[in-house]
């Protein structure tokens, strides 16, 4: 449920996207980067076709992490046509993810 997204292919996979984008900006050994994944995984589940989420390790892909600023990790940014709408710092509980992804859906409706 959760795709792995890279510097090469975030415009496409993320900017582009018709669907909101949550992106899981993470560190292999960051410990709460590891329990992020299980709790996104279940997000993923209650948003499926309707926000696609990525995970880009930051080690590995520095492009798209020194242009958007990552100091530290979790760092997770919701992209809505290409724009980013939101930026969470730190682990938090599944609720609150699903809190904020519902709102931006509801924007998005609203706006439509």
């Amino acid at each position: 449920m959760i795709l792995e997204t890279k510097d090469h292919n975030f415009e496409h996979d993320v900017i582009m996207s018709d669907l909101p984008v949550m992106v899981d900006f993470y560190s292999p050994g960051c410990r709460p980067c590891q329990i992020a994944e299980l709790i996104l995984e279940k997000v993923a589940i209650r948003f499926y076709e309707r926000v696609k989420i990525y995970k880009l390790n930051i080690d590995e892909n520095s492009k798209i992490a020194l242009k958007y600023v990552i100091t530290g990790t979790p760092t997770f940014f919701i992209f809505s046509k290409g724009s980013v709408v939101e930026q969470i710092v730190g682990l938090q509980r599944e609720q609150f993810y699903c809190k904020i992804l519902n709102e931006i859906l509801n924007k998005n409706a609203a706006l439509a």
